[in-house]
């Protein structure tokens, strides 16, 4: 059993442009704007993880991994700027097959806040500075890998988050997949 970590960069700021310019709708919680597939969603979704488990496109909004049964795959979200002045978060994911009628290979999804205490310089000469610690709280998404030899397409859902005012500046959803060899 290993773990897979994704991590899943939002670029913020233009999908904040294509709101302002109506380009894109903000969305509801229970029916997320879609930003598309494939070639759409790449303008706003980069998904990567350690080589070592990934078949192809690294830095994409697809990602082919490679997990065995028993594997736990995690979704870290945030956005290039670590999610100031906007902050990101999936709050929703399915999952389906693309053909056939096998299990779904995908079960136990969770979503869970953990607070991280990291070491970071407590002003602005890292090289001298003494370091401090900070409390980071980390939200992630998790699953459990139950089958192996399947193509699984599934979505997920994020929010966008003005940090200043706390409001929220839309809901969207894409679509990528799992290919889970042998």
């Amino acid at each position: 059993m290993a773990q897979i970590n994704i991590s899943v960069l939002v670029d913020a700021d233009n999908l904040k442009a294509n709101l302002v310019s109506g380009h894109l709708q903000p969305g509801t919680k229970g029916s997320p704007t879609s930003i598309g597939g494939n070639a759409d969603s790449d303008n706003y979704i980069y998904m990567i993880a350690k080589n070592g488990v990934v078949q192809n496109n690294q830095a994409k909004s697809e990602l082919t991994i490679t997990a065995g049964s028993g594997d736990q795959i995690t979704w870290n979200m945030t956005t290039f700027s670590q999610n100031a002045p906007y902050s990101t978060f999936i709050y929703d994911s399915k999952f389906n097959l693309q053909s056939g009628t096998a299990p779904i290979g995908i079960d136990n999804v969770s979503y869970v806040n953990i607070k991280v205490g990291t070491r970071v310089p407590t002003g602005t000469a890292p090289q001298t500075d003494p370091l401090g610690q900070y409390v980071n709280t980390i939200y992630r998404t998790t699953a459990n890998v139950t089958n192996i030899n399947q193509t699984i397409q599934y979505t997920m859902s994020f929010q966008m988050i003005d940090d200043a005012s706390g409001a929220v500046l839309g809901y969207f959803v894409w679509d990528p997949f799992i290919i889970i060899p042998f």
